[in-house]
């Protein structure tokens, strides 16, 4: 029999010590058991689809089934490989002609973002879409939520349009600018949820091959299947120009030009481009307009006035030094002669 020694020198027996251990010194009676049963774990119920919440308010009240019956919407299905369709394409080159660099975080809380997305995308007569296209009314009338809509696809962020809430918007009071952009080129990388385009675009008045400018311009794209772009938005677009413009000669030069407004606190005087001399005429190197730089000879401003108050209509000469001081393009020059040629 295993034993053990108590504080004073007794030998008591093991099964003892424990039995005195489990009732108590003293206390003979055995103790019942009194082990509680485990409880079992609650079984968290899964069942239960999980609740989808989208960006635009309205698809969250309707469910995107009914949001995308009401406005003629359907998700997109994504190819294997990337494709940048024409409406993709045409969504690229007309932000970046009239937006150039942008975050949309940032340019959705530009407070001139809701009207220039209007004019430049919703009533331009050079930019168009398969949604707007096909799903607008005959009357060319776009209501609050179709408006919503479109921007929130060309920018993946949604903003409202309160002001349509009542009158809609007709599209068919379109316009356009001068100058129209194109890619030239671009290679993509397409990764889970984005797309990154690295693309040449040419810029130029019209429509044309002898680009004005060119640009290598950086775009990346979120996957949005519920956008009327082909399933993507525009989340940035950057840019560095690639123009190898005319090198200065040191010479004197002649443009001609319309006058169209005179800025007194900055002392320019604007004019609408003509043409120019033969060594330097070329839209490449003028755009529409350009601004002549008065400051060092106010008097033209004068000449110009006097010319313009008259019942005669004229044309302006410019002649200017084509050096460090006058690069191409010709957006701004420093002038050293003014004339004036009846018409």
């Amino acid at each position: 029999m295993i034993t053990a020694k108590n504080g004073i020198g007794r030998i008591i027996p093991i099964s003892i010590m424990a039995s005195m251990i489990l009732t108590g010194c003293g206390n003979t009676t055995e103790l019942e058991g009194t082990t509680e049963p485990v409880p079992e774990p609650e079984v968290q119920n899964t069942s239960e689809e999980e609740t989808i919440t989208y960006d635009i308010p309205l698809m969250n009240e309707l469910g995107i089934d009914a949001y995308c019956e009401k406005l003629g919407i359907k998700e997109y299905e994504y190819p294997s490989e990337f494709e940048l369709t024409e409406d993709l394409k045409n969504t690229i080159e007309t932000a970046f002609l009239y937006e150039g660099e942008f975050i949309s975080d940032d340019l959705i809380n530009d407070t001139e973002w809701k009207s220039t997305f209007v004019d430049r995308f919703l009533q331009n007569s050079w930019y168009s879409n398969d949604y707007l296209a096909n799903n607008i009314s005959d009357d060319c009338l776009m209501d609050k939520d179709q408006i919503e809509y479109v921007q929130y696809s060309t920018t993946g962020k949604y903003i409202s349009f309160d002001e349509y809430a009542t009158d809609k918007l007709d599209i068919s009071h379109a316009s356009s600018g001068f100058n129209t952009a194109t890619i030239i080129d671009y290679e993509a990388d397409d990764q889970d949820d984005t797309v990154t385009i690295i693309a040449n675009i040419g810029v130029c008045e019209g429509i044309k091959e002898d680009y004005d400018s060119t640009y290598e311009v950086s775009v990346i794209l979120l996957k949005n299947p519920y956008s009327c772009i082909d399933g993507y938005s525009i989340d940035s677009l950057s840019y560095k120009e690639t123009t190898s413009y005319q090198e200065p000669d040191g010479k004197e030069h002649w443009v001609f030009g319309d006058f169209v407004d005179y800025n007194e606190e900055q002392q320019y005087l604007e004019f609408e481009y003509s043409y120019a001399d033969d060594e330097i005429n070329s839209e490449r190197n003028f755009s529409h307009f350009f601004t002549v730089d008065i400051s060092e000879h106010p008097e033209f401003y004068d000449f110009v006035k006097e010319h313009e108050d008259s019942d005669t209509y004229y044309n302006y000469e410019i002649a200017f030094i084509f050096d460090e001081n006058n690069p191409a393009p010709f957006d701004m020059i420093k002038p050293t002669g003014i004339d004036a040629i009846s018409l």
